[in-house]
């Protein structure tokens, strides 16, 4: 029975300790015997880049016996000294960096680090060197290690990015650490003849690099469709590595290990429930729309916490104050499944200034591709969703938790209240309550928009007990803002209609408030009533209430209500307009 590597971060601790590992050697193979020399993978964090790059440490290090029993081994030992094969003796020198280490609360701090590491990988190799610029050093360094062992450099950098991804909520910062950058890796282009190999991972892939012609030579092999599961676990990986430690009995399982771990088959599958409950929590992520792999980190501590369910990968990726942000003012984002088409220029950041939510959100793990479509000139569009039930679960959880604290109301006191106001249809209550709630927000929460404000709303709705909220959902007589559902058949149509103050200060009278959002209310419920929002519910639903809902400034509200009966007859219902 195989060890779980949790907390082993190194191929050769893996190999060494008889720990579970998904053989990805094939791919090592691929990339490290083509004619390219550069490579680039971007994956969210605790994915395996670190174990990836690691792998390709030993393998340039010439430490063939990790690899006796991979498939890389075995090809080498059929294949012979032949072309289609690797020189798994064969050893250069390498350079091993991790910027994750780095100190990058300020320029300077980033500059001084880079510095430090390049002189102490130099001393390691008895060398001498100092230079006016990181640039220059890091370039001294490749040449200096290339005249000593008269063999190309071999450069591994994880974690590319961290200097600027660790900072993204402060754009300023993040921008002069990219400028930092640049810098430092201007000096790989001039570099390429004395290196025998480049790979560079990361979370995230800011198109400004390559834009700019620093890092444009890289071959980018993130969304290619043969090195989708480069990283993370396939199904047939899952029950190859860990069926000792599945919680159901496999006697019926039958998997065929027909020539190494990458060549599995699975012939049949029992137990096909609690397995499919490991794949709904943890499962999902797609780089091509097709093939999808599980989380690494969050599947090997299911199984060593006793095959618990919880949100393991997603607790150690802390929600930032800037992702907090991105996903309240876009609440449709996350409220469906999938997301809406997004050009494949758009899956690179092209500029620290203006990032595009779903971006930042498919880059980091929160969303993954479901499926890519050939829109003009074939060009990709990429379609996004939820991976799986663990971010789904994190969304609520950490978005209708930061609600309530901030609000510091119990939602089970919040929804006897808000539902005796729906029942006895008392809009001036809910009204009151609503516009309570919005006044307890700090300052920077409020922001001139609808979808704000909607985003708002959505999670508050969320974290009620007893309640199913809907967020835009798809019908033939279009998309009301919001349906909440009552767990005893109750639905309430919400139509939401924002107005901006015209100034931050503002101070128009309570009664031309009161005008204003009376006016946005009605608006609201006219919509609901013109385009039959409540149609598709009048079969499932016991009570049905329209609410007009009109906000106005940093939350001023007000609700209008009306009682959407159900027919006797479905087929009475008004039949939507043409």
């Amino acid at each position: 029975m195989k060890k779980l590597p949790l907390g082993v971060e190194t191929f050769q601790e893996i190999i060494e300790n008889n720990c579970v590992y998904a053989d990805k050697t094939r791919f090592i193979h691929e990339i490290a015997n083509s004619p390219g020399k550069a490579f680039f993978l971007a994956r969210p964090r605790r994915f395996g880049k670190s174990l990836l790059l690691s792998s390709f440490e030993a393998l340039f290090s010439g430490r063939k016996e990790l690899f006796d029993g991979l498939w890389i081994g075995d090809n080498a030992k059929a294949q012979g000294n032949s072309n289609n094969t690797y020189n798994l003796e064969e050893s250069f020198p390498i350079i091993h960096l991790n910027f994750a280490m780095l100190n990058s609360k300020s320029p300077q701090n980033l500059e001084g680090g880079f510095t430090h590491i390049i002189q102490s990988i130099a001393r390691s190799h008895d060398l001498n060197i100092s230079a006016p610029s990181i640039s220059l050093l890091f370039y001294d360094l490749i040449r200096n290690l290339k005249r000593k062992y008269q063999k190309n450099v071999v450069l591994l950098i994880d974690e590319y990015d961290a200097p600027i991804s660790y900072n993204i909520d402060d754009l300023e910062l993040a921008i002069k650490n990219l400028q930092v950058l640049k810098e430092f890796y201007s000096a790989l282009k001039p570099l390429i003849k004395d290196l025998r190999f480049v790979f560079l991972t990361g979370v995230t892939s800011y198109a400004l690099l390559w834009h700019t012609g620093v890092l444009n030579h890289l071959i980018d092999l993130t969304m290619r469709e043969r090195f989708s599961t480069i990283c993370g676990f396939t199904h047939e990986e899952m029950d190859y590595c860990f069926s000792d430690y599945y919680p159901f009995a496999l006697d019926n399982l039958n998997i065929i290990n027909t020539n190494g771990p990458n060549d599995i088959v699975a012939e049949t599958r029992p137990n096909i429930l609690e397995r499919q409950k490991i794949l709904d929590m943890y499962d999902g992520y797609s780089w091509d729309g097709t093939t999808r792999v599980l989380n690494p980190y969050s599947l090997l501590n299911y199984f060593d916490n006793n095959n618990i369910f919880k949100t393991y990968w997603a607790e150690q990726e802390s929600s930032s104050k800037f992702l907090t942000a991105f996903v309240l003012s876009n609440p449709f984002h996350f409220a469906k499944d999938t997301l809406s088409k997004l050009p494949s220029e758009s899956i690179k950041i092209t500029d620290t200034n203006s990032m595009a939510p779903a971006t930042i959100l498919f880059q980091t793990g929160y969303m993954t591709v479901d499926k890519i479509v050939k829109g003009e000139m074939e060009v990709p569009e990429y379609y996004l969703r939820i991976p799986n039930e663990e971010i789904r679960l994190k969304f609520k959880s950490d978005f209708t938790d930061f609600i309530f604290e901030t609000l510091n109301i119990k939602p089970e006191d919040e929804i006897q209240i808000f539902r005796e106001a729906i029942l006895s249809e008392n809009a001036e209550t809910i009204s009151d309550l609503i516009t309570a709630n919005f006044s307890k927000l700090p300052a920077q929460h409020h922001q001139p928009t609808e979808s704000r404000y909607h985003g708002l709303l959505f999670f508050y709705f969320l974290g009620l007990p007893n309640v199913e909220v809907l967020c835009e959902p798809a019908g033939s007589q279009g998309t009301p803002d919001l349906v909440v559902k009552f767990n005893d058949g109750l639905y309430v149509i919400i139509e939401l209609k924002y107005r901006q103050a015209e100034k931050e200060t503002d101070s128009l009278s309570e009664d031309k408030i009161k005008d204003i959002t009376k006016r946005l209310a009605e608006k609201g419920l006219k919509a609901i009533e013109d385009i039959n929002y409540a149609t598709p519910y009048i079969v499932d639903a016991k009570k049905i209430l329209k609410m007009g809902l009109g906000i106005y400034g940093r939350g001023r509200s007000q609700a209008l209500l009306k009682n959407g009966k159900r027919p006797a007859n479905p087929k009475e219902a008004k039949r939507p307009r043409e």
